[in-house]
């Protein structure tokens, strides 16, 4: 009977909401399932969403690793071993179900590591310790530029932040500074952040990007004395 398998993609950033990355991975992975006789029984997406930045829960990454524990599937494959993990840890949750299932299956396009044998782990972890410095590098030197544009008063490009009207970022988007105005009322009512935040993914708010699961983050602002809430680096649209 063939091993039923579980595909795994993620892609950090998807600008334009189209799926594409996902989708070649998928691809890809379903075709080595194929070649190794293994039954594709569950794809797990994470599109638009990043492995590395330690406040991001990935739902299907977490959905995969409950199936794993509950013998729902017999293993895992995945585009590449960075698509699964960037941060250690995730990847020590993931060996961790290894131990507990010895004969899971684990597969990734671009290498072949096993995470059943001490070297394959081994190597796993060195790969993922340098998947994730090379976050960190990436991160500071874009964080750096940021701040040489900020200091120019210059624009830094990427998509408009929540607030502001996608085609033109210097106009505040009404629908969006309305809800911004209301999180600001409730706020000062005493009503908490998370209750805000799951109010605004049930109407749909604080996406700034169509056709992804990426919202803006929500923060406290005190300016004179008053509290307020905003998502994080918009300016404050409710004005």
């Amino acid at each position: 009977m063939a091993r039923k398998v579980g595909v795994y993609t993620r892609i950090s950033r998807d600008d334009e909401g189209g799926a594409l990355g996902v989708a070649r991975q998928q691809r890809d992975c379903e075709r080595l399932a194929d070649l190794r006789s293994w039954q594709v029984v569950k794809t797990y997406e994470d599109n638009d969403v990043s492995a590395f930045k330690r406040n991001v829960v990935r739902e299907e990454f977490e959905l995969m690793l409950t199936d794993l524990r509950a013998g729902l599937i017999d293993g895992i494959v995945a585009y590449d071993l960075d698509r699964l993990a960037r941060q250690p840890r995730d990847l020590e949750r993931l060996i961790e179900i290894f131990d507990d299932r010895p004969r899971l299956e684990f597969a990734t396009v671009t290498n072949d590591i096993n995470l059943g044998s001490p070297d394959g782990r081994t190597m796993a972890r060195i790969m993922v310790a340098f998947a994730n410095k090379s976050s960190h590098d990436a991160s500071r030197r874009i964080k750096r530029k940021h701040l040489e544009l900020a200091q120019q008063g210059k624009n830094s490009g990427g998509p408009a932040p929540y607030g502001w009207q996608k085609d033109d970022r210097t106009k505040i988007d009404p629908k969006a500074a309305e809800a911004i105005r209301e999180a600001q009322r409730d706020i000062l009512t005493g009503v908490r952040v998370g209750t805000i935040r799951t109010r605004w993914q049930e109407q749909g708010l604080g996406n700034p990007r169509a056709g992804t699961k990426r919202m803006a983050h929500l923060k406290f602002a005190r300016d004179l004395g008053h509290s307020m809430v905003m998502p994080r680096g918009c300016v404050d649209a409710g004005a």
